[in-house]
């Protein structure tokens, strides 16, 4: 029924007509894209600013395997968007009176939503960044001891054959004035290594 009375309505209303008719009618969901899944990069300025960003992030983060990638790319999206927030906060405060903006309800309405979005932005940055420092401090400790634990299994047979193969002739034990006896201690040394 409703439908019905709104048919004669809907034929003198058949939207934009004109090219910018339709580019202002497009552009009317468009919002500011910080919840959107991907990184929003307008244009070619942005693009090469976004390049320099990653690049200088990759070579001081150095992510390493798909996971540490994707926490990685989190914080780089997060990064690019604090910077989109800072832009945006400033566009909305460009020419108008500081005092004047705090009366202006619109203006402290949208300042409150991209504050919101900041607290949130701010909050999966630092959360990637520490959950992709506690992943790379693990694997750098688990090479740490896996390292010493390969140290430690050759070290024994490293010290048993110096110790098998006593003193060569070349060495001149008798100049340390500490222990003048050291060829005495490793023929002892090599003794018990025998039995």
């Amino acid at each position: 029924m409703h439908s019905a009375s709104n048919a004669p309505n809907a034929q003198h209303s058949t939207g934009p007509r004109t090219p910018e008719g339709k580019a202002r009618a497009a552009a009317n969901s468009r919002t500011h894209g910080l919840c959107a899944k991907d990184v929003i990069i307008a244009t070619p300025e942005e693009q090469t600013e976004f390049d320099e960003l990653l690049a200088l992030h990759l070579a001081e983060i150095k992510p390493n395997g798909s996971v540490e990638h994707v926490i990685f790319d989190q914080m780089i999206a997060d990064t690019w968007n604090l910077r989109r927030i800072r832009r945006i906060e400033t566009a909305l405060n460009t020419g108008s009176d500081a005092l004047a903006a705090l009366d202006d309800e619109a203006l402290q309405s949208k300042l409150e939503r991209i504050a919101r979005h900041r607290t949130r932005i701010e909050r999966s940055y630092f959360k990637s960044l520490k959950e992709l420092s506690r992943m790379q401090t693990e694997r750098v400790l688990t090479r740490c001891s896996e390292q010493t634990a390969a140290f430690i299994d050759v070290s024994p047979l490293l010290n048993t054959a110096q110790f098998r193969r006593g003193p060569s002739k070349s060495e001149n034990f008798k100049t340390n004035p500490i222990s003048p006896d050291l060829g005495r201690a490793f023929a002892t040394a090599s003794a018990t290594q025998r039995r």
